[in-house]
């Protein structure tokens, strides 16, 4: 969907939640468990960043939360 809609729907990765600040659990793999489960939580970050920052539009977030070293 994210790639279909990128200006209303942000990627949900490993980068995005870290990149919001979302603590996650991994597995052997350092791929999150339940990754869907994050999904509400990371919409949130984005509205939440968003508001205090208007002029920024939401694929420029996701931009800058990705590249956020892990």
């Amino acid at each position: 969907m994210a790639a279909h809609f990128i200006d209303l729907i942000p990627v949900l990765d490993r980068r995005a939640l870290n990149g919001a600040g979302i603590s996650v659990k991994t597995d052997s793999n350092r791929q999150v468990k339940d990754i869907a489960n994050h999904y509400a939580e990371l919409i949130k970050a984005f509205r939440t960043a968003l508001r205090l920052t208007p002029e920024m539009t939401l694929r420029e977030l996701d931009k800058q939360w990705f590249s956020k070293s892990l």
